[in-house]
């Protein structure tokens, strides 16, 4: 299992290094649960602090099922792609950046020679565009998670055939359901609703806690 993650800002600098990501309190299992290896295409936000952020789940999956790391820290170089072909091969996906398509190209990569695996991308708004054409090559699967609401799906995503291509959607609301069933089938819309690392963000002993102090998680 392998972890492909983008760095928030495009540049390469502001991904959290193994080293320094908090270490979960559960000890991994020497085994792995599922029959395929899967490889998360993980980004994070540049206000997630080490403790939060959807790139948790890799951390996780890496740490319990025996993976790797493998990170694109680097933006794909503007020798390789211009600035004109990067507008066109990013139209539709307003998001979609050098450092997402830096990941897409080491996930055709790997993909190209694995087998049997699953390539999850856990931004589908803003670092997937094109892999999906890869599935069911050598009988790798991928998928993404999406977490904007259908309105805001409509903006960050303006084009839907590269949805289509793919295995399967992760929705992270029950509102975003009906949205892409109507366009790949109930069948390949998942619903996972989004978790918090209980190992750090716990409550303090009842005499410490504050009875009027109210937690908000999440804008959507």
């Amino acid at each position: 299992m392998a972890t492909i993650a983008v760095n928030g800002t495009g540049r390469g600098d502001d991904v959290v290094t193994r080293e320094e990501r908090p270490a979960l309190g559960v000890e991994p299992v020497r085994r792995p649960a599922f029959d395929r290896p899967v490889n998360y295409v993980a980004f994070r936000y540049r206000h997630h602090s080490p403790h939060s952020g959807y790139a948790r789940l890799a951390e996780y999956g890496g740490r319990h099922f025996a993976g790797e790391t493998i990170t694109v820290a680097k933006p794909l170089s503007r020798r390789i792609i211009r600035e004109r072909m990067l507008w066109r091969l990013a139209k539709g996906t307003p998001g979609y950046d050098r450092a997402a398509m830096a990941a897409e190209w080491q996930v055709a990569r790997r993909a190209l020679r694995a087998r049997e695996e699953v390539f999850h991308f856990l931004y589908g708004e803003k670092t997937y565009h094109y892999a999906g054409r890869l599935n069911g090559v050598r009988g790798n699967r991928v998928l993404a998670t999406f977490h904007l609401p259908p309105d805001g799906l409509r903006h960050a995503v303006q084009i839907d055939w590269h949805l289509r291509q793919l295995a399967g959607v992760v929705c992270v609301g029950r509102n975003q359901q009906n949205y892409f069933a109507d366009l790949l089938g109930p069948d390949r819309v998942f619903f996972a609703p989004l978790g918090v690392d209980t190992a750090y963000f716990t409550p303090p002993a009842d005499d410490a806690r504050d009875p009027d102090l109210c937690v908000f998680v999440g804008e959507n």
